[in-house]
C-alpha cells in the first residue's frame, strides 16, 4: 500500500492538518493534467466550427491563430498599460470579457462574429495571466512561488 500525500494550503497548522486534503500516491502530475484539459478543451472548438458555423475541422487552425495574434498584441498592450493598472482590476476586467466572448461564441453561427469574438478574447487573456501572477507576486510567500507557478504554466497552456 503506498502512503498518502496531504497537501496543505498556506495559513494552516501542520500539526493538526487542519483544512488539509489526502490524496492518494498517484496526485495528477503537470503534464497528466496539461492532457486531460486539452482533451476537454480542444473538442469544444471543433464543435464550434463543425457544428455551429458548418466548416470542416481544418478551419479551426484560422480561428486559433486569430486567437493566438490577439494574445500577442494584448500581451504588448498591457505591458505599456500594466503599471497604470491595478491587478484586481485587469483579473476581472479579462474574466468578465473572456467569459462574455466565450458565451458569444456558444450563441454565433456567423464566422466573422466568431473569428471577431475569439480576437476579442485572445486580446484579454494576457489581463487574467498577469492579473493573477502579479496578485501572487505580492501576496504569496516566496516559498509558495514556484509550487503555484508549476500549476499555473500548464494551466494556461492547456486552457488556450
Amino acid at each position: 500500500m503506498s502512503p498518502d500525500f496531504i497537501f496543505l494550503f498556506s495559513g494552516e497548522n501542520p500539526e493538526t492538518k487542519a483544512t488539509s486534503i489526502t490524496f492518494r500516491r498517484g496526485v495528477p502530475s503537470a503534464p497528466l493534467v496539461r492532457r486531460s484539459c486539452r482533451r476537454t478543451v480542444q473538442p469544444l472548438g471543433v464543435f464550434i466550427i463543425m457544428e455551429n458555423l458548418g466548416r470542416d475541422k481544418s478551419f479551426l487552425q484560422w480561428v486559433m491563430m486569430a486567437n493566438g495574434a490577439a494574445m500577442l498584441m494584448g500581451g504588448m498592450f498591457i505591458m505599456s498599460k500594466g503599471k497604470t493598472m491595478k491587478p484586481q482590476t485587469m483579473l476581472s476586467l479579462g474574466l468578465l470579457i473572456s467569459a462574455a466572448a466565450t458565451v458569444g461564441i456558444g450563441w454565433s453561427h456567423h464566422t466573422v462574429l466568431t473569428l471577431a469574438l475569439q480576437t476579442v478574447s485572445g486580446f484579454f487573456y494576457p489581463c487574467i495571466h498577469i492579473g493573477i501572477n502579479t496578485l501572487l507576486l505580492r501576496h504569496k510567500d516566496t516559498a509558495y512561488m514556484g509550487r503555484v507557478g508549476g500549476i499555473m504554466g500548464p494551466m494556461f497552456m492547456a486552457s488556450w
